[in-house]
């Protein structure tokens, strides 16, 4: 069965580093991931935070592949759970940063962050 993908974007700002020989391509882009069992959820986002592209992709690696392997490097967001681990390993494979969150701690994230804020956004 082939991997069905599908995603949205518009206007993504991309940033290329040389060092030596080699060069390397940023995204000022960052991706949020839902991970689902039958597919992952995808919001894309500029570097001032406005949506500018989402989509889903199926669960497989070969859909992660063909939607990340060939992508500019960027930070790529995900909650902790059953897929996180082959994801992010994937993910930090091809270059990309992966911050994993852990749902547990969110309570005590937010906690710490209205102390220090005085709970105004």
């Amino acid at each position: 069965m082939k991997p069905r993908s599908t995603t949205r974007t518009e206007n993504a700002t991309t940033t290329t580093r040389t060092m030596g020989n080699a060069t390397t391509t940023r995204s000022e882009t960052t991706i949020g991931m839902d991970l689902g069992d039958k597919f992952h959820v995808l919001r894309v986002l500029d570097g001032a935070g406005n949506v500018i592209g989402e989509g889903r992709i199926s669960w497989t690696y070969g859909a992660l592949e063909g939607t990340f392997a060939r992508r500019a490097q960027t930070t790529v967001a995900l909650g902790a759970g059953t897929h996180s681990p082959w994801v992010s390993r994937a993910l930090a494979g091809w270059g990309h940063t992966v911050l994993v969150g852990n749902p547990r701690k969110v309570r005590a994230i937010r906690r710490a962050w209205r102390r220090a804020t005085g709970g105004t956004r």
